[in-house]
């Protein structure tokens, strides 16, 4: 859905909310413009006129919004320590921004893109997890971030030179690269390895990546390995199923089942 371009209501850089709403399939955010949209379940593409509150400058950095809520929304975004979380939602007149944690690792280090990774959130179970694509880290907190459980498997010095090199941020080893939050678990994409390494390997026809299971309170519960296969997924519990998508494949959809 949708028209790519840069003219009104085209998408250059577009982002799928969910939402708690029942009238409409999911938000639509254009992450350059700050523009909020909503998907009918006709397919209509419908202006939703709401406001982010930036913390920070003009720039945009939001990521993994989630609507829990009318005009609430809890995403990550650039702050002053580098990358937090933070709370948008309506007071009165007003939208409120409240930062609920930084999600800073190293205290002399506040580039956002060095804090880029994964968040998903299960309000039922008052649960939010954020895991990092450059620190084999996890956060795993109460939805007010009152309570945080740190998982912090190696504290590898994030390369911080890499920042002003061409695909510098490449040179990084790659730990977490993608997240599936359903209602008993999340689920963690791993690769553990730099993008040049994993091109290597794909040219010896030698094609993986791992997923990691936990559950909300952040105790692991398996880790398994997908085999010829590399890209994005997302778990359906109901079904026992893992839904592989691949951005390099002509057939981009893989099916896993998961072990009884």
């Amino acid at each position: 859905v949708g028209k790519y371009g840069n003219g009104p209501d085209e998408f250059i850089f577009g982002d799928i909310i969910p939402t708690t709403d029942p009238d409409c399939l999911c938000y639509l955010m254009e992450i350059t413009r700050d523009k909020l949209y909503k998907l009918t379940r006709k397919g209509e593409i419908v202006p939703y006129p709401y406001s982010f509150k930036s913390s920070t400058s003009k720039e945009n950095f939001k990521e993994y919004i989630h609507n829990i809520g009318k005009d609430d929304f809890i995403y990550t975004d650039k702050s002053k320590s580098g990358r937090s979380i933070f709370r948008s939602y309506p007071e009165g007149d007003s939208i409120v921004c409240k930062e609920l944690c930084s999600l800073q690792v190293d205290p002399e280090l506040k580039s956002p893109f060095a804090y880029t990774g994964y968040f998903a959130v299960n309000p039922e179970k008052n649960r939010m997890a954020f895991a990092y694509k450059y620190y084999k880290k996890l956060k795993f907190m109460t939805m007010d971030a009152s309570v945080i459980k740190d998982i912090d498997y190696d504290r590898q010095k994030f390369d911080e030179k890499t920042l002003h090199k061409v695909d510098g941020l490449d040179y990084n080893l790659t730990h977490y690269w993608g997240i599936s939050g359903c209602d008993d678990y999340v689920y963690l994409v791993y690769s553990g390895r730099t993008p040049r390494e994993v091109t290597a390997e794909w040219n010896e026809d030698n094609v993986y990546i791992y997923v990691e299971q936990y559950d909300w309170n952040g105790n692991p519960i398996r880790k398994y390995r997908l085999k010829d296969f590399f890209g994005y997924i997302s778990v359906d519990e109901g079904r026992g199923t893992i839904l592989g998508v691949s951005t390099v494949y002509d057939d981009p959809y893989t099916e896993f089942k998961l072990p009884e």
